[in-house]
């Protein structure tokens, strides 16, 4: 089986402005975030016929992760299905751009 792993980065966030509120209730923002790559999440990414997601932390297999929300959004913008298993292994407490790396055009 075809899979890839992907470690997502820690960031800090240096700076952020917010610029203006949109009509959804939520901001745009010009924001600089900085790297810490000695603290990541792994996320592992297999070839599926269907969309499948596990973590190792029970609190976080929910529609509600920002993985999931991310492959649902991607398979409506790009009317296809998403043909993943995809597993995440947290390394640490906060969140990291993990939706951002599990969703990487590598695999679709």
């Amino acid at each position: 089986m075809k899979y890839i792993e992907i470690k997502a980065p820690a960031k800090i966030n240096i700076g952020l402005r917010i610029l203006s509120k949109r009509s959804d209730g939520y901001h745009n923002l010009h924001t600089l975030f900085y790297p810490v790559y000695d603290l990541y999440d792994e996320i592992i990414i297999e070839r599926r016929n269907e969309f499948e997601f596990y973590a190792d932390k029970e609190e976080l297999n929910s529609e509600d992760n920002l993985i999931v929300r991310a492959a649902e959004l991607l398979a409506d913008y790009s009317r296809k299905k998403i043909g993943a298993k995809i597993v995440l292994k947290k390394k640490y407490r906060w969140e990291p751009d993990s939706a951002a790396a599990a969703l990487t055009p590598r695999l679709f």
